[in-house]
């Protein structure tokens, strides 16, 4: 359950953090920097698959989270980041809504620069288009390094 102004204590009802984070938006007219790597989207099951077990660090259980039929939805877009050798740097899932990009599930793969998958991203996004997410940690100091801001707090919940 998401706690999008993260103002509740869940605990009373059975519930357990799962995490905090903060949302993220960046504005409308910024461009992306340039990047190392090939950035494209994901057209394949197999590119989904590949991307799913970097996305998962190789757990096959969490990496079937993503299934083929995510790749139809036309107001979503998975992306991906290769090397020369065809390794996935790390990735996204771009969504669509309106005149906004939302982006989730980034993630960079291995040794790569979080600040780069930030670049390959937000570098297949239109630059007329703000686009919004959300991120800790690491994960937020590299966002807010590729022009994001942070607009408010959120928690998620698990049912315990």
């Amino acid at each position: 359950m998401k706690d999008s102004f993260a103002q509740l204590d869940l605990t009373t009802e059975g519930f357990r953090l799962l995490f905090e984070a903060t949302w993220i938006q960046r504005p409308a007219g910024l461009t992306a920097t340039a990047t190392a790597g090939e950035w494209r989207a994901v057209r394949t099951p197999d590119e989904l698959a590949a991307w799913a077990l970097a996305w998962s660090d190789g757990d096959e259980d969490e990496a079937a989270l993503f299934r083929p039929e995510l790749l139809a939805d036309p107001a979503t877009t998975v992306v991906a980041g290769h090397d020369p050798d065809g390794r996935v740097l790390g990735g996204a899932v771009l969504s669509e809504s309106g005149t906004v990009t939302g982006v989730s599930n980034l993630f960079a793969a291995g040794d790569t620069d979080p600040a780069q998958v930030w670049s390959g991203c937000l570098g297949l996004i239109a630059s007329d288009r703000p686009v919004v997410g959300y991120e800790s940690g690491d994960d937020l100091t590299a966002a807010l390094a590729a022009g994001f801001q942070e607009t408010g707090p959120l928690r998620v919940w698990l049912d315990a």
